[in-house]
C-alpha cells in the first residue's frame, strides 16, 4: 500500500539563466511532472509534441544553476493506452539521485503510450521528491507539464490543494502544452487549488517561455520570516555490532547454518554464498537472525557493508524476516549481461505476505531496461561496491516501512547520492531484522558480502 501525501517534499528551486538569485550557498530543488501519455504522439509543424517537450525540458535543464538539484517524474510512458493502466508513473530522476545531466539522458529513452494520471502523480510527487523519507522542508515546486487531462478519475484539483497544504510555500505550477480551449479552466484549477500559476504554450517557443515563467514564479516563492519551523527527528542510538572478536554475538541467530561459509574476522562478518534463492527460498544460504527487541514507535536500521557482487544474477538482502513465506525487506540486486547496454543493477523493497510478494524497484544506474548512462559505468559500480563501504537503512515510520542506501555514488558537488525505494505498509512488524545473501537465477560463481556495522535508531520528534 502506497502511502499518500506526507510533509517530505522538495525545496524551491529555480533556473540561473533565467531567474533572480537567491542567498549563497542554499540548495534548491524542483520537481518536473511530464506527460508520456498517447496524446504527446500530436504533432506541431509536424514534430511530435513529445519531441519538443523532450528538447525545451532538456534545454532547461542544462542551464540550471550548480546549487540546483531536479527531478523527473513521468507519467503514461510504460503501457499501451488500451491496457488502462492508471499506476503508469515512474521517478525518472529525483533529488539525491541523479545530477540534471542524468535526468536529460533518461529523458531521452521515454515514449509516449497511455493514460493520463495526472492526481495520482501529484500524490506521488511529495514521497518521490525526498532524499530520505524524514526531511521537511518549507518551499516545495511541483511544476505539472501536459497536453490534457486526468483520465483516470482522480482530482487533480483536490490533489494539488492537499499538496498546498502540506507545507508552507508549497506551490504546485501547471504548463498545459497546445490545449483545447475546454481543457484550459480543467488545469488551472490544478495551479489555482495549489497556490501556483497556469501557463498555456500552444507551440515551442510558448513553452520555452512558459517554463522561464514558471522559473520566476518559483525563485519568488518565500517562506514567511515568522513561519514555524518544522520539527527535525531526534535519532539516538540505542544497538551496535561493528563485529568485533572471531564470534558471532549471542544476540544473533542462524538459520539454514553453513559455517564454511560466513566467518568473523578483522571486525567483519564475512558471508559468501554460491546458491540461488534468498529470505523467501527454503533452500538459501545462510540467513543471520538478529534476536534483539526493535523499539516501540519510528526506528531506522543501518547496515554497513561491502560486497563482491561478480556473478551477474547477485541478490543481497536486509530487512525484517519471519519466515520464507512473511517478511519485508530491500534487495540489492545485479543484472550482468554481456551488453553493457543491458545490464543494470538496482534495489527492490518486497513485502510478503502468507507468500504473496508487494515489492517496488528503483534502478541504481540507468533504468530497468536496456539502458545505462555510460557503457563502462555500470560494470565500474559493481566493482566499486567491493571497494567502497556502502550503508542500507531501513525506516519505520507509523506502519509505513521503506530503504535508503548510499553506494557511494557522488553528484557534481561531491555530494552523496542517496537512493530511496517507495514505502510498503504492514500492520504489525514482521519478524526480525536479518541478512542473507543469494542468487536471482542459476550462474557461475559466488556472492560475497562483508559487514561492518548493524546500528539500530529510535526516531522521534
Amino acid at each position: 500500500m502506497q502511502k499518500k501525501l506526507s510533509a517530505n517534499i522538495l525545496a524551491a528551486s529555480l533556473w540561473a539563466a533565467s531567474c533572480v538569485a537567491v542567498q549563497a550557498g542554499s540548495a534548491n530543488h524542483v520537481m518536473f511532472i511530464l506527460d508520456a501519455s498517447n496524446s504527446m504522439w500530436g504533432r506541431i509543424d509536424g514534430k511530435p509534441k513529445m519531441e519538443i517537450a523532450k528538447d525545451v525540458l532538456s534545454a532547461q535543464l542544462g542551464s540550471l544553476s550548480a546549487n540546483t538539484r531536479a527531478g523527473l517524474i513521468v507519467y503514461g510512458h510504460r503501457f499501451d493506452r488500451d491496457l488502462n493502466d492508471c499506476s503508469d508513473m515512474e521517478l525518472v530522476g529525483g533529488y539525491g539521485r541523479y545530477t540534471p545531466s542524468d535526468v536529460r539522458q533518461m529523458l531521452e529513452q521515454i515514449s509516449p503510450k497511455g493514460q493520463t494520471p495526472i492526481a495520482a502523480a501529484l500524490e506521488q510527487s511529495t514521497h518521490w521528491a525526498t532524499m530520505d523519507g524524514s526531511q521537511t522542508v518549507d518551499n516545495a515546486s511541483i511544476v505539472l507539464i501536459t497536453d490534457g487531462v486526468e483520465s483516470c478519475d482522480g482530482d487533480p484539483c483536490a490533489a494539488a490543494a492537499e499538496l498546498a497544504a502540506v507545507g508552507i510555500g508549497t506551490r504546485v505550477h501547471v504548463v498545459g502544452f497546445n490545449l483545447e480551449e475546454e481543457d484550459r479552466a480543467k488545469l488551472a484549477c490544478i495551479a489555482e487549488m495549489g497556490r501556483g500559476k497556469y501557463f498555456d504554450a500552444a507551440n515551442a517557443d510558448a513553452l520555452g517561455s512558459a517554463l522561464k515563467q514558471v522559473g520566476f514564479e518559483v525563485a519568488q516563492t518565500d517562506v514567511p520570516p515568522d513561519s514555524p519551523q518544522p520539527d527535525v527527528p531526534v535519532t539516538t542510538s540505542i544497538f551496535v555490532d561493528d563485529f568485533d572478536g572471531t564470534e558471532l554475538q549471542p544476540h544473533w541467530s542462524v538459520q539454514n547454518s553453513d559455517t564454511d561459509a560466513y566467518i568473523v574476522e578483522n571486525g567483519e562478518l564475512l558471508t559468501i554464498s554460491g546458491q540461488v534463492g534468498g529470505f523467501n527460498s527454503a533452500e538459501t544460504a545462510n540467513i543471520f537472525v538478529l534476536n534483539e527487541a526493535l523499539p516501540d514507535g519510528d526506528w531506522d536500521a543501518k547496515l554497513t557493508f561491502s560486497a563482491e557482487l561478480k556473478t551477474g544474477r547477485d541478490g543481497f538482502q536486509f530487512g525484517l524476516f519471519k519466515d520464507h513465506d512473511n517478511g519485508l525487506y530491500a534487495t540489492l540486486w545485479t543484472k550482468k549481461a554481456g551488453n553493457p547496454a543491458c545490464s543494470n543493477i538496482g534495489l527492490t523493497a518486497s513485502k510478503w505476505a502468507n507468500g504473496e510478494e508487494t515489492l517496488f524497484e528503483i534502478p541504481l544506474m540507468g533504468r530497468l531496461g536496456c539502458f545505462v548512462e555510460g557503457k563502462k559505468d555500470i560494470f565500474a559500480f559493481y566493482d566499486s561496491l567491493a571497494e567502497t563501504p556502502s550503508t542500507i537503512t531501513m525506516h519505520k515510520r507509523g506502519r509505513s516501512y521503506f530503504f535508503t542506501g548510499d553506494f557511494g555514488r557522488r553528484n557534481e558537488d561531491g555530494e552523496p547520492i542517496i537512493f530511496e525505494t517507495e514505502p510498503l505498509t504492514s500492520l504489525r512488524t514482521p519478524g526480525n531484522l536479518a541478512i542473507t545473501l543469494g542468487k536471482r537465477a542459476k550462474a557461475k560463481g559466488e556472492i560475497a558480502a562483508m559487514i561492518d556495522k548493524v546500528e539500530i535508531f529510535s526516531v522521534s520528534q
